[in-house]
């Protein structure tokens, strides 16, 4: 039978009866063939997550991505400006980063696109660092000079959380380095502080207290299930640096409750000045030490160098974040 010619009565009826006893999809003028259903669910990402990261080497600044254990090193085109700060949102669809206008005066975030593979250019302020999504990409929040921000994804509705600077010392901090807690709730960190302040400016609460003159900025990362917090900080009198992790739900508490991960650590980083650590989605975090980035298990371990073969002599690296590994990159 001519597939493009009307059906007489008794082809439908044989029709009907092939449809039966075949159960397939055939009929006059069909595609033959079963039909995958256009709401199936795509295949589970087996692929180990992706560490991308800030590499400085003078005058280029730019990011780098790869595997956890050290494979599939390679720099990561989202721009041919000299950028930093890269995050990436939960479901790996955006990934924001800093253009840097002046080297000392980030003024533009690009919002790339991971799906069409464009980008978005946002005019934020004169000195943004650190944007951060929120859980559903629909807020990124960052800081602005000695300011905490927040505006929507498409840069429209921005306005100021907190207002800097933080007295203390001999110097007057910024607040920075924002982490979404939860899509109403922002955890930023500022001179010897870690706290927490709703999307609306309200609430705002101290967390922790570190010792500002061995580590000045605390950063904090959750755990991928959103119920711990972990930072590189220095506890009141110890003088020492230690990867700690608190009971979220624990917080307000005092430094010395926090689990040491690992110990005798750097207080500082070549990239940006401090350790920045990140949880990532296999119980592993990163986390920066002079040059370079490391991993250590969120249950304890050795720190591993990973990048050491990147910076080698003259180049630095740091801001790990942590990206679901079947994400195409650009």
């Amino acid at each position: 039978m001519d597939a493009h010619r009307p059906c007489e009565p008794d082809a439908r009826e044989r029709l009907l009866l092939a449809l039966v006893l075949l159960s397939a999809l055939v009929g006059c003028g069909s595609r033959t063939g079963l039909l995958v259903s256009e709401g199936a669910a795509p295949e589970p990402c087996t692929d180990p997550p992706w560490i991308l990261f800030d590499h400085l080497e003078s005058p280029v600044a730019d990011v780098y991505a790869m595997r956890a254990d050290g494979s599939e090193l390679h720099r990561v085109a989202l721009s041919d400006q000299p950028i930093l700060y890269p995050t990436v949102s939960r479901d790996g669809r955006f990934i924001a980063f800093v253009l840097l206008g002046d080297p000392l005066t980030p003024s533009t975030v690009g919002v790339y696109d991971v799906r069409s593979g464009t980008t978005q250019l946002l005019s934020l302020g004169t000195s943004v660092s650190y944007p951060a999504f929120s859980p559903d990409a629909s807020l990124i929040s960052y800081a602005d000079g000695l300011d905490l921000r927040v505006v929507r994804r498409d840069g429209t509705d921005g306005r100021t959380l907190i207002t800097g600077p933080y007295e203390i010392g001999c110097c007057s901090w910024g607040y920075g380095h924002p982490v979404f807690e939860n899509a109403s709730t922002i955890l930023w960190t500022t001179a010897g502080l870690t706290g927490s302040i709703q999307t609306d400016g309200t609430g705002m609460i101290s967390e922790l207290v570190s010792d500002f003159t061995v580590i000045p900025f605390a950063n904090p990362t959750l755990s991928p299930d959103g119920t711990q917090l972990g930072a590189l900080i220095s506890c009141p009198g110890t003088y020492t640096t230690e990867l700690r992790i608190y009971s979220l739900a624990s917080l307000p508490a005092d430094c010395s409750t926090g689990r040491v991960v690992a110990e005798d650590l750097l207080s500082y980083a070549t990239v940006s000045n401090s350790p920045n650590p990140a949880w990532g989605p296999t119980n592993v975090i990163a986390f920066t030490q002079a040059r370079d980035v490391f991993v250590v298990d969120a249950d304890g371990g050795s720190p591993r160098n990973l990048t050491s073969s990147l910076t080698g002599d003259a180049g630095a690296a740091g801001n790990p974040v942590w990206a679901p590994g079947c994400i195409r990159l650009p």
